[in-house]
């Protein structure tokens, strides 16, 4: 009886599957579709001084101009080698990355213009798509022939991406067809509507970034400098409990959210406060879980009001309530830097700074460094780092801060005893309280040494013999092959720090 209900259950989901609604028949995309080949590369992440093994990846791109093509940032993310295939071709065309945005999820890239052209396709720029749209999902098969299904909206929502601080829009769709590979394109009626992100075969869903947002990147990176997307610069929390919300003053509204922190450097930080409750947001109510109703979208969370109704640079008017009293404010909106941010993401192919002394290897904790260990990682990493990226990976107490952590310990008899340190977040070097890695190589110089290490909650400084420290370095450089035992921060990016 069981099974018979189940089965029951399925029906409807199946016939829909036979009859999704189908986009107008399209032109002809093998003019514009390509495959994409990309070999990556990517520094290691628990040794930094060299890189780990190249990697394949394949996926799609659309044509946006006729040299230029758009695609997703996973796909070519530290991409050594970036080539293309035109449908049913054997050609492979080289390519370069004008432009990418790991915050959003996509990439343009830009081929030779001797290259034969492409025919680019118009974006649909309008942000509501429904049940009722008609979309397309188009792809390339093992013969690189062009290979179509239907999609249905099932909802929208603001969701967060890997390996990006911040939630982006994206629209989850039903289709009657097998994603094969990253970016897999969505048309609806000869227009482009989105770009497959993520794809479950389980569930025959697709997480697509819809054209609104596309449009508006191509636009930004048409004209250089890139803007990007902003942020507002505080964290919050939904406000639902009536006790708390007398506490605060708030007893005669239901609106608004809870203002936690402001991350320092930002518009927030200049104006709001912890505990301020946020009421409105550009004229919009926020409920207080944190959503208002969208002109185009319906009921939709607050971080999309933020991220794609304004842009870095623009101001916005605030109505808040502090100690009971209103307040009508304007916040000035920036863009997320990855050096802003206590624990980066670290996407960029840039080296990351370390330094190895008598086999203590100290580096800063990234993004990278955590996931390394995969899709369970929060289970086999120390939970304290765990915690702090979760928790407040993006907001440092002062700018510049970073989680410095003792990665590991490389063995030798100058370090016999301290084997057992690792994943150790380190508090001084040479009894001098540090903040990041630029801190460690003020403190020793140009041509000094580590010699304490203390480490957070353990009470002991971990000690080096100073003496035999030169000898040390030279032998474990030597046998564990590293090039070079320090890499600082480059003056870029202290710059920013």
């Amino acid at each position: 009886m069981k099974r018979i209900t189940q089965l029951l259950v399925l029906l409807p989901l199946l016939n829909g599957l036979v009859s999704l609604p189908v986009a107008a028949e399209t032109n002809d995309l093998s003019l514009s579709l390509v495959k994409l080949s990309v070999t990556a590369q990517e520094f290691d992440a628990y040794m930094p001084w060299q890189k780990r093994k190249p990697h394949g990846r394949s996926g799609y791109g659309i044509a946006v101009g006729p040299h230029r093509i758009l695609t997703s940032e996973p796909l070519v993310r530290n991409g050594t080698l970036i080539e293309m295939q035109r449908p049913q071709s054997g050609e492979r065309l080289a390519a370069r990355v004008v432009e990418s945005d790991h915050q959003i999820g996509l990439a343009l890239l830009e081929v030779s213009p001797d290259v034969a052209p492409f025919t680019p396709v118009e974006v649909r720029p309008d942000r509501r798509l429904d049940a009722d749209t008609p979309l397309q999902i188009v792809q390339l098969d093992n013969t690189l022939a062009l290979q179509t299904g239907g999609a249905q909206v099932l909802s929208v929502e603001m969701s967060k991406l890997p390996a990006a601080p911040f939630p982006a829009l994206l629209y989850t769709l039903l289709t009657d067809i097998a994603v094969n590979n990253q970016s897999a394109i969505v048309m609806s009626c000869d227009r482009l509507a989105g770009i497959v992100l993520q794809y479950s075969g389980n569930r025959r869903t697709a997480q697509v970034l819809p054209g609104s947002v596309i449009a508006r990147f191509l636009a930004d990176a048409g004209e250089p400098p890139y803007v990007g997307f902003a942020i507002a610069g505080f964290q919050w929390r939904p406000l639902v409990d009536p006790t708390r919300r007398a506490y605060l003053g708030a007893a005669d509204t239901t609106d608004g959210v809870l203002i936690l922190a402001c991350l320092p450097g930002t518009g927030a930080a200049e104006i709001l406060e912890p505990n301020d409750i946020l009421l409105e947001w550009d004229n919009h109510r926020i409920d207080n879980l944190g959503y208002y109703e969208d002109p185009d979208l319906g009921r939709i969370s607050m971080p999309h009001l933020i991220k794609f109704r304004r842009a870095p640079g623009e101001r916005v008017p605030l109505r808040v309530m502090r100690d009971g009293k209103e307040l009508e404010l304007d916040l000035l909106l920036a863009r997320h830097r990855n050096s802003d941010a206590l624990v980066p993401e670290n996407t960029l192919r840039e080296q990351a700074p370390y330094l190895i002394e008598g086999g203590l290897v100290l580096l800063e904790l990234n993004g990278h460094f955590l996931r390394a260990r995969g899709s369970e990682w929060t289970r086999s990493i120390d939970p304290r780092l765990a915690h702090i990226y979760l928790m407040r990976g993006t907001s440092p107490e002062q700018p510049g801060d970073r989680v410095v952590i003792l990665a590991g310990v490389l063995p030798d008899r100058i370090n016999q005893d301290y084997g057992m340190f690792r994943q150790e977040i380190v508090a001084s070097v040479n009894g001098k309280p540090i903040r990041n890695m630029r801190d460690i190589y003020r403190v020793i110089g140009p041509d000094g040494h580590v010699e304490r290490v203390g480490l957070q909650g353990v009470g002991i400084d971990l000690a080096l013999d100073t003496a035999a420290l030169p000898e040390a370095n030279e032998r474990i450089s030597r046998l564990y092959r590293i090039p070079s035992l320090r890499n600082p921060p480059q003056s870029s990016e202290t710059d920013q720090l």
